[in-house]
């Protein structure tokens, strides 16, 4: 279909695509017939492809100069219909134009833009290389161009119209531009344009109409001479703001211009919805969204702002199709929205829409927000099987089916849940409720297998919840719940059984049990050691559904059972539930003859020769024996091995217990963690099939010193050199000891070593104790903790294998005195006189004294001999210093020995005085 218009408009639409097809050059007006016309006609043929239908507009240039400058005229904006084509033609008038750059030669060669409207991006331009009428066209004004004489248009009522008059107008209204025309010749083309310099004349460099272009009217009403023209324009931002002027003006035939004519209206700016943003992007059917629109107006304030869904999702408003949410009249708090989404609007993505209409009522264009609306799946069945079978108690250990029945309406089930609701609440509580995990593969169906841990505490308020979610991540509006009972399954922790058992004997099974809903425990002897009750091999020994008394079996043991069996318990609870597994005692030995339950030694530790000790043993309860026999087990096999092992006998008269009396000998030599063992035998000859044995001891071959005091000393705990102390051993046992020997540990380490230690001799007589008593000498120099030792040997000569060290003493050294020196060694009468000298302790030195030896004895002689008192140590330490006393020589003349003693910490004197001399004039 081919449409020619002449400067007619349409509504403005943003899909098809334009071409230009052919351009010529019609209706020349040349009135002096020079071969230059003072006016011409452009007209294109354009094609639309696509889809929808587009808006376009032409641009025409003088094709010489810059672009700007060359600017001649633009029509109007037209729309058109993919698959169509239309015709389009511009009035090119020269006294109107000026044509820059071709005054003198009134050659004209035009370029000419198809523009977009939607986008003003240029599709396609055209030159004379693309269509040659569009170059080498004669041009002249119409002043050169005059035939005769002629009046002018006269133009009034120049209005906007929408349909009646208006004075306000909004981006993307379309108003009618009407001008009354009359002419005695009748006019040949009336002009409209936007006059942005307001000066009232066209000026093509500055002025425009219709995205900077100029429009022209077609007559619409009225005669040729007298008549209304008319043009449908767009109005968009191009053309300014605040108060527009328009002009108006026309031309006749004969090339003559009207006077213009103006009016001026307000432009005023559409609303601008700047966002719309919805409370959230995934919605299931039935849950509430809420929009909220983000609204300018730059001229004046926002009215309402409405909004919808667009269904067709066409960008616009559709009656019939898309669904009105209803408006916001109210700024206070923004421009919202709270709507429920309905199932009846479908699923998949839709657009929300919001536009505003502001006080001049101006509507906005609607502004989209995308959103997808979801069914949410359901889950119409579940079911809990143990087995195949419909279960409602699950016990600890069971192997659980779950299956559900799940479908989803608005898309696919990405995976079904399963959880344990065990407050029951149908809700998930965190750390209460259990994540049994899910299925993503319906393949087979929905469901999951799990065993019932035994960490789930047992109740009755329980339910398992199906639940599904679809590939949306929106969960099910129906779940399926299932009531259950978590029951833990009765186990026996612990069974108590002696490891040795002999026939006849009363033996007491105790088990240890534990179920919310204990009923009772049954044992068995387990013949074949294998865990499990097998009927006509182990032999059922019957249960206990009393626990007043704890979980117990007594039973004789029968000579049948001989040999290595175990027992075994497994405990039901209320629901007839039984343990998974029977709990066994481990092995226990069955004896045919009597046996020895206990060996007790009345000695432990260490013993030596001599010394006597009690072996007792304990037969089991209910059982008879002939005898009982010992042995020491010297090769620790804990089994008889002639020629190795001692024999102790035995007790033939268990009357007054099995025991056995015996002494140390030193044959057995030196034993290092040592047992006796015990057996027993029945009046038919039948042994016990375990030996018992005794704690493990250390057996001596040569007499054991338990004890060693040192006393005699001058003080507790101290030992001074030269001087003479007792040490007295005591022995575990007099019989069989030789004597006992003592030394001086010097090293401290509680043995002998030649030539390191001291030996202090040895006491060969009890009568009146072990005992010696040494002299200190000095040269075991002055340890802080020293130790003697004893160690005895038997008459047989065999030593005791360690000695006994006494408690710690300390063996205190006397105080070494030197250098004694007079200040001077003549001094007068009454003068004074200094004597010093050197005092070394290992204890620290107490105090030094000095007195005039009158008598010349050596020792201090009461009565006779002068005290000089206590010097002062002047230097050095306590134990080893420099200690002076100053007096007055207040003596007879002549010379005089000075002597000098000191005693240590302890309070021991040295008795190693020293002296020097001083001559008194």
């Amino acid at each position: 279909m081919s449409i020619r218009l002449f400067e007619s408009l349409e509504a403005r639409q943003l899909l098809a695509s334009f071409a230009f097809n052919t351009a010529t050059v019609e209706s020349p007006i040349d009135r002096d017939a020079d071969g230059f016309n003072r006016s011409v006609e452009l007209w294109f043929n354009v094609s639309a492809t696509g889809t929808g239908t587009g808006n376009f507009y032409i641009d025409v240039f003088e094709d010489d100069g810059p672009t700007n400058s060359d600017w001649l005229v633009r029509s109007s904006s037209t729309s058109l219909a993919a698959g169509s084509t239309t015709d389009v033609g511009l009035v090119i008038p020269a006294d109107l134009l000026g044509l820059p750059g071709d005054d003198t030669d009134g050659i004209c060669e035009f370029r000419v833009n198809l523009v977009d409207a939607a986008t003003s991006a240029i599709v396609q331009t055209w030159t004379q290389a693309s269509a040659a009428a569009l170059g080498s066209v004669n041009m002249e004004t119409a002043a050169a161009d005059v035939v005769g004489t002629d009046s002018p248009p006269v133009v009034s009522s120049f209005t906007v119209n929408n349909p009646g008059p208006i004075s306000t107008v909004t981006s993307g209204d379309q108003v009618t531009l009407s001008l009354h025309v009359i002419d005695n010749g009748g006019p040949q083309f009336v002009l409209f344009w936007i006059d942005k310099d307001g000066n009232g004349v066209p000026n093509p460099e500055t002025d425009s109409i219709g995205n900077g272009g100029s429009y022209f009217g077609a007559l619409a009403t009225g005669s040729i001479t007298n008549g209304t023209w008319t043009t449908v324009v767009t109005v968009d931002p191009s053309w300014g703001t605040g108060t527009i002027h328009l002009g108006a003006l026309a031309a006749d035939a004969d090339g003559d211009y009207s006077t213009p004519a103006t009016t001026t209206v307000r432009m005023n700016t559409m609303p601008d919805v700047v966002t719309l943003t919805p409370s959230a992007t995934l919605v299931t059917f039935g849950e509430a969204i809420t929009l909220t629109a983000t609204v300018n107006d730059t001229d004046g304030t926002v009215q309402s702002t409405t909004f919808f869904v667009d269904i067709d999702l066409d960008g616009g408003w559709t009656p019939g199709t898309d669904i009105d949410l209803g408006a916001d009249n109210d700024a206070a708090g923004g421009w919202t929205r709270t709507v429920t989404v309905l199932s009846a609007w479908g699923t998949g993505p839709h657009s929300f829409m919001a536009a505003a209409r502001d006080n001049d009522n101006a509507w906005s264009y609607p502004t989209p927000a995308t959103v997808r609306f979801n069914a949410a799946p359901q889950v119409t069945s579940s079911s809990v099987t143990i087995g195949g079978n419909p279960a409602s108690v699950l016990t600890h250990g069971d192997t659980v089916q779950l299956a559900a029945v799940a479908s989803d309406s608005g898309g696919s089930i990405s995976r079904v849940t399963f959880i344990l609701d065990n407050d029951a609440n149908g809700i998930w509580t965190d750390g209460v409720d259990v994540d049994l995990g899910f299925d993503a593969d319906s393949a087979g169906g929905w469901g999951l297998s799990f065993v019932v841990p035994g960490t789930w505490s047992p109740h009755s308020g329980a339910q398992i919840i199906a639940d599904a979610v679809d590939n949306d991540g929106i969960w099910a509006n129906l779940r399926s719940t299932t009531v259950v009972r978590i029951n833990d399954r009765p186990s026996v922790s612990a069974l108590v059984v002696p490891p040795l058992a002999a026939a006849g004997q009363s033996l007491r099974l105790t088990a240890t049990a534990s179920d919310s809903n204990m009923r009772g425990v049954s044992f068995f002897l387990d013949a074949n050691l294998n865990g499990v009750f097998n009927s006509g091999i182990d032999t059922d020994l019957g249960a206990d559904f009393t626990s007043g008394d704890g979980w117990t079996r007594d039973v004789i043991v029968q000579a049948g059972w001989a040999g290595t069996v175990q027992f075994a318990a497994n405990a039901v609870d209320t629901d007839n539930i039984w343990g998974l597994l029977p709990r066994g005692s481990g092995n226990v030995a069955i004896s045919a003859g009597p046996l020895v339950a206990t060996l007790n030694n009345s000695a432990s530790g260490t013993i030596g020769a001599g010394e006597s000790f009690t072996l007792t043993g304990t037969i089991s309860p209910g059982v008879s024996a002939r005898a009982m026999t010992f042995f020491l087990d010297v090769d620790g096999n804990r089994a008889w091995t002639p020629g190795v092992d001692v024999d102790l006998g035995s007790d033939n008269n268990g009357s007054n217990g099995w025991s056995k009396t015996l002494t140390v000998q030193s044959s057995w030599g030196d034993l290092d963690n040592v047992r006796f063992v015990a057996n027993a035998v029945n009046n038919a000859n039948q042994w016990g099939t375990t030996l018992a044995v005794s704690a493990p001891i250390t057996l001596w071959a040569g007499p054991r010193v338990t004890g060693l005091t040192v006393t005699g000393n001058p003080s507790d705990g101290i030992v001074t050199h030269d001087r003479v102390f007792t040490l007295t051993a005591t022995l575990a046992t007099a019989t069989g000891v030789r004597g006992v020997s003592f030394f001086f540990d010097a090293n401290d380490n509680g043995r002998w070593d030649s030539g390191v230690d001291t030996d202090l001799g040895a006491d060969f007589d009890s009568a009146g104790g072990w005992s010696i008593t040494p002299r200190a000498s000095s040269s075991w120099g002055a340890p802080a903790a020293a130790h003697f030792v004893a160690t005895a040997v038997s008459t047989t000569g065999s030593w005791g294998r360690a000695g006994v060290a006494s408690s710690s003493v300390r063996v205190n050294d006397r105080t070494a005195l030197s250098g004694m020196v007079p200040s001077s060694s003549t001094v007068a009468q009454n003068a004074s006189v200094t004597f010093s000298l050197s005092a070394v302790d290992a204890w620290g030195v107490g105090a030094v004294t000095m007195f005039v030896d009158i008598d010349g004895s050596g020792y201090w002689t009461p009565g006779v001999d002068i005290d000089l008192g206590t010097a002062t140590r002047t230097g050095g330490t306590s134990t080893d210093g420099t200690w002076s006393i100053t007096v007055n020589a207040n003596w007879a003349t002549g010379t005089l020995r000075i002597v000098a003693d000191a005693r240590d910490s302890d309070g021991m004197w040295s008795g190693r005085r020293t002296n020097t001399t001083v001559t008194v004039v």
